[in-house]
């Protein structure tokens, strides 16, 4: 079967961009998707950084710490629930995909030890000490580092390349 197309047509094919007719709303889409995993995974990185700072001061108590794992929970829940969303709009970059994936494998990793240490129906965290409490929270945070040095170095891959498609270089 042969098809014809016209020249202008042929141009048109030419310069779709990864599927996408026009370069503007490639640039929105991609928007739409990378800014808030990037905001999300800046906040995440954030508060764990925090916590290791304060968890180090005198002034860091047990409950502290109890309301730290059950306030990072929900938080991790919410990440969850915004990469499941916006999973399927990545389109482009099997890469950045597979490396999402990963991220969100690594919370719900995260998240099921603060559960164990932190739920309605069983609290062990209350038969532990403040430093086994803290530090269980940071074996768990170091099993994530790997992880969130991949994701940050993505997020900079990713851009650099919507911007090369985007013309901007």
């Amino acid at each position: 079967m042969k098809i014809k197309i016209t020249e202008s047509q042929l141009r048109r094919i030419m310069n779709e961009a990864g599927g996408y007719d026009d370069k503007y709303v490639m640039g929105q889409h991609a928007q739409n998707v990378q800014r808030p995993l990037l905001h999300s995974f800046a906040d995440t990185v954030d508060v764990i950084h925090n916590f290791m700072i304060f968890s180090k001061s005198e002034n860091f108590t047990k409950e502290k710490a109890i309301n730290f794992i059950s306030n990072f929970s929900n938080k991790v829940d919410d990440d969850i629930k915004m990469i499941n969303e916006l999973l399927p709009e990545i389109y482009l970059d099997n890469d950045f995909e597979e490396m999402v994936k990963k991220y969100r494998y690594s919370l719900k990793k995260l998240n099921n030890y603060l559960k164990l240490l932190y739920s309605n129906s069983s609290t062990l965290s209350y038969d532990m000490t403040k430093d086994e409490i803290i530090n269980g929270i940071y074996e768990q945070i170091i099993m994530m580092e790997e992880c969130i040095e991949e994701m940050s170095t993505m997020f900079g891959v990713v851009h650099s390349r919507y911007r090369s498609r985007l013309g901007f270089e």
